[in-house]
């Protein structure tokens, strides 16, 4: 592993915080919420662990590009603080047009 000694900047620090959302950005939320299962739960007092598939029909889609939003509306419907996420599995799996998806899983990171 290659070590940089250099502070991270988040996203927000990246371009001053004036990122607007867009009405997609809602209508996803909305989206999710509907479809994220009541039952789910999430771990309390701890670190977690987040393992993430998305199914994309576009090869050109950043996986990392897919994970706040999907990440912000967990964070919401199961009102945690996602500044308990300390590792992150990301995985982008190529799928036909109309297929796409979503799985998560957050647990305990131990």
């Amino acid at each position: 592993m290659i070590h940089l000694p250099l502070k991270p900047l988040s996203t927000n620090a990246l371009y001053n915080g004036q990122r607007t959302k867009s009405k997609l950005h809602a209508k996803y939320k909305r989206d999710l919420a509907m479809l994220l299962p009541s039952s789910t739960e999430i771990p309390n007092n701890c670190e977690l662990l987040a393992v993430y598939e998305f199914g994309v029909s576009n090869r050109n889609t950043d996986v990392d590009n897919l994970i706040k939003g999907l990440q912000d509306a967990l964070q919401e419907k199961y009102g945690f603080n996602d500044n308990r996420i300390t590792q992150i599995i990301a995985t982008k799996t190529i799928v036909e047009k109309g297929s796409e998806f979503i799985k998560f899983d957050i647990s305990e990171n131990e």
